[in-house]
C-alpha cells in the first residue's frame, strides 16, 4: 500500500479532501479488502475452539472493546468514528440467541500527552 513510503506526501489543506471521506464507501472498498485481506492472521484450531458456538458464554474484556474511536486505530484520519461497529458491539450481533455476552471495562488507561519532536 505505500503507506510508509513517504505518508503525508499526498496532503493538502483539509479544504482539498475529497467530499466523500466515509471509509466505507464504494470509493474505498477496493482498497479496504486489501488491507484487511494482507492483515489477517492465520490461526491454527488444533482443539476446535473455532468457530465460537452461537449458544457459548463469550467474556470480553478491555477498556477498548467498546470503543468507536479506538477500534478504527490511529490511521483513520478520515474515519468517522459513529460508523464504526466495536468488537464488543460486533460479538454481541454474531452471538446467537442462546448465546450470552459477558464484558469487563478492566483497568482505565492511562492518558498520555502527545510527545514532540525538535
Amino acid at each position: 500500500m505505500g503507506l510508509f513510503n513517504d505518508p503525508y506526501s499526498h496532503l493538502g489543506p483539509k479544504e482539498s479532501d475529497p467530499v466523500d471521506t466515509n471509509a466505507e464507501s464504494r470509493l474505498h472498498r477496493k482498497e479496504a479488502r486489501e488491507v484487511a485481506r494482507e492483515s489477517l492472521v492465520l490461526l491454527k484450531n488444533r482443539l476446535e475452539t473455532l468457530p465460537l458456538k452461537k449458544s457459548a458464554t463469550i467474556a470480553v474484556v478491555g477498556p477498548l472493546a467498546d470503543s468507536k474511536r479506538d477500534v478504527m486505530g490511529s490511521w483513520s484520519a478520515a474515519g468517522v468514528a459513529d460508523q464504526s461497529v466495536t468488537v464488543l458491539t460486533g460479538i454481541k450481533n454474531s452471538v446467537g440467541e442462546n448465546g450470552k455476552v459477558l464484558y469487563a471495562k478492566g483497568r482505565t488507561l492511562p492518558v498520555t500527552k502527545a510527545l514532540s519532536i525538535s
